[in-house]
């Protein structure tokens, strides 16, 4: 799982090495590229889930729509996908002379893409959490593996597991703290 974080940070990499975006694969890992002259164009992203559950993200067609007719506005090009947008976000580029992408203007619209994005981290750091927690009560309990072999391969499966379990919940704390901040902030000047 790559996050959204982490796709803007590496498409704004390939960007200013000169390689713009034109789409991207139905499952968001694979990216189709046209060459371009090196930090021609800049990349944004937006979160488009809400909460509809206990700790559920699920796609927000009205704030997607919304992403993008505005992102459309300052000029952007949305990144389409093969598959419909029921993704977690939406990916743009436009031209970096055109200035950078304004998505969240105003805080409170900046703390909701913060929440919407930190609802995604959630949602996986449970998924990984549960799976770790069974890999680890069958390495430990269940007596069906036999030899050393499948011993250290349920131990590295464990931590690869924990591994994805600390990288989403650091994501969630950092979120966590960026929207503290962010309200504290927004409280003060009311």
């Amino acid at each position: 799982m790559v996050t959204l974080d982490e796709t803007e940070r590496y498409l704004a990499k390939m960007c200013a090495a000169g390689w713009r975006p034109v789409s991207i694969s139905s499952l968001g890992y694979k990216f189709v590229f046209a060459r371009s002259e090196p930090g021609e164009y800049v990349c944004t992203s937006a979160a488009t889930v809400k909460r509809t559950g206990f700790f559920a993200g699920k796609f927000d067609y009205r704030r997607h729509t919304e992403v993008v007719a505005l992102l459309e506005e300052q000029g952007a090009t949305v990144i389409p996908r093969v598959t419909n947008n029921n993704c977690g976000g939406v990916l743009a580029v436009s031209r970096a002379d055109q200035g950078p992408l304004e998505v969240n203007s105003d805080t409170a619209s900046k703390v909701a893409d913060l929440k919407a994005r930190r609802r995604l981290h959630v949602v996986h750091l449970l998924f990984y959490l549960a799976a770790s927690l069974y890999f680890l009560f069958f390495t430990l309990w269940s007596h069906s593996y036999s030899g050393a072999l499948s011993t250290t391969f349920w131990l590295m499966m464990l931590g690869l597991w924990f591994s994805w379990v600390a990288r989403y919940g650091w994501a969630v704390t950092r979120y966590s703290r960026e929207i503290g901040r962010l309200e504290r902030n927004l409280t003060a000047f009311e």
